[in-house]
């Protein structure tokens, strides 16, 4: 298991949470999205792809930012929250890089079949059809989307 991400505090903290719950088996990394994985690809070839990417980008319009409450804007950095003009740069750059470190489908598989990995994305009210444009203008399929308990749509998962 690797996680990334571009705030060394985060890195800490996730190192630290690791670490008092007995969580052996994971790598944090330093650097933004697959920037610390296409390193590590670089200098070790025989790198696995990965059956599962999650990810909770950011994704807050960065005219909305200032609207926030203010809890939310005291405790988490910009970085963490702004997703660009339209909200949508963390997704353009995830699902275009993506595909390389998803596990290849199965060539039994129909196309669409979910033989090979998935990709998890948290998204942001009223996100969900731009997303899965995207998602499917970088070759993914098998969109689903998933409401949390407010009835809310937040989670794409598509695989390529």
């Amino acid at each position: 298991v690797y996680g990334t991400d571009i705030s060394k505090d985060a890195i800490r903290y996730a190192n630290e949470n690791a670490e008092l719950n007995s969580v052996r088996n994971v790598t944090f990394l330093k650097g933004s999205l697959f920037e610390p994985l296409s390193q590590l690809l670089t200098h070790n070839s025989s790198l696995l792809t990965f059956d599962v990417i999650v990810s909770n980008p950011p994704y807050i319009r960065s005219g909305d930012i200032a609207n926030l409450q203010p809890e939310i804007k005291k405790w988490e950095p910009r970085s963490a929250l702004d997703g660009g003009e339209d909200g949508l740069d963390y997704y353009r750059a995830i699902l275009s890089e993506a595909p390389k470190y998803l596990t290849p489908p199965c060539p039994s598989l129909p196309r669409g079949g979910w033989g090979g990995g998935v990709i998890f994305l948290e998204i942001g009210e009223g996100q969900s059809e731009e997303v899965s444009v995207i998602a499917m203008q970088n070759g993914f399929c098998n969109i689903s989307v998933i409401k949390d308990y407010a009835g809310i749509e937040r989670i794409i998962v598509c695989c390529p």
